[in-house]
């Protein structure tokens, strides 16, 4: 099989993209573009130049319909709440027809092909030290539920009998999924403690990559906006710029060289007939 470039996985993933703003547009859901994607459509109108993923936000009742309800004819959905060998916290939009993926990181039982990320945002306290003690507490069990994905075997010379068996015990119970699936309703319930919308303040809790720097008032996501991005039009939460400063400050100056290169250094992806 022939990997893509980087200029075909930014093509496939903005092909996703599309396919998912419209069923959004077409079903009144909200959503905005997120993270490094969000800072691509403001600073350069499109990706960063090295980015090779795409993530978007959805408050925790448009995505929990959007994972129950989504249909297209190009791609597939895989989320917790719809698709049982699911093995993260969010909801993944992939193709299946033209890629495949390959990665030391599983996330899904089955090969899937490359994909966008879609992930819920949810209920913060208003206290903010009370939010980051939930933070951390959650980020226990994600970290457990990480250790479990990676339930596979990484063989050495320094391995002895005892180690093995472990590791092969890890294995046969990432594969049965049990302890996963324990860890993973263990973070969702954490993340889902309150309501959506009965507090000031929102963040990307189940996934929890920034800590307690994703920690936003609800009039940031008050409303949504258009953004550009790749000559196309996508939406954006209308506090967009205090949300990049609240996760990464100056998010309009450029990363030193060194750091401009992609970051999911964990998975190829291939093309199927190539």
């Amino acid at each position: 099989m022939q990997e893509l470039n980087l200029n075909e996985l930014q093509t496939i993933g903005l092909k996703i993209l599309i396919d998912f703003h419209n069923f959004c547009s077409n079903s009144d859901l909200k959503y905005s573009l997120a993270y490094g994607t969000l800072i691509g459509a403001i600073r350069h109108k499109g990706f960063i130049p090295w980015d090779d993923d795409i993530d978007v936000i959805m408050p925790r009742p448009d995505y929990e319909r959007f994972c129950k309800t989504y249909k297209s004819n190009k791609y597939k959905i895989s989320s917790y709440e719809c698709d049982s060998d699911c093995r993260v916290t969010f909801c993944r939009v992939y193709d299946d027809n033209l890629t495949v993926v390959k990665s030391f990181i599983p996330w899904n039982k089955k090969e899937h092909g490359a994909w966008i990320d879609v992930f819920p945002v949810d209920a913060a306290e208003d206290d903010y030290d009370e939010f980051s003690k939930r933070v951390a507490h959650i980020y226990k069990s994600f970290k457990k539920l990480q250790r479990h994905r990676r339930g596979i075997l990484h063989f050495s010379s320094s391995l002895n009998t005892k180690s093995l068996f472990h590791l092969l015990i890890k294995k046969i119970i990432y594969m049965n999924g049990a302890l996963v699936t324990i860890y993973m309703k263990k973070v969702i319930k954490e993340a889902t403690k309150y309501k959506f919308g009965s507090t000031h303040h929102w963040g990307l809790i189940a996934f929890n990559s920034y800590g307690n720097r994703d920690y936003h008032k609800n009039e940031l996501f008050a409303d949504i906006i258009d953004v550009d991005f790749e000559h196309f039009k996508f939406k954006a939460l209308v506090g967009y710029d205090e949300y990049l400063r609240n996760i990464y400050g100056d998010y309009m100056q450029l990363p030193p060289e060194e750091d401009r290169k992609p970051k999911q250094t964990y998975l190829h992806v291939y093309w199927k007939n190539l």
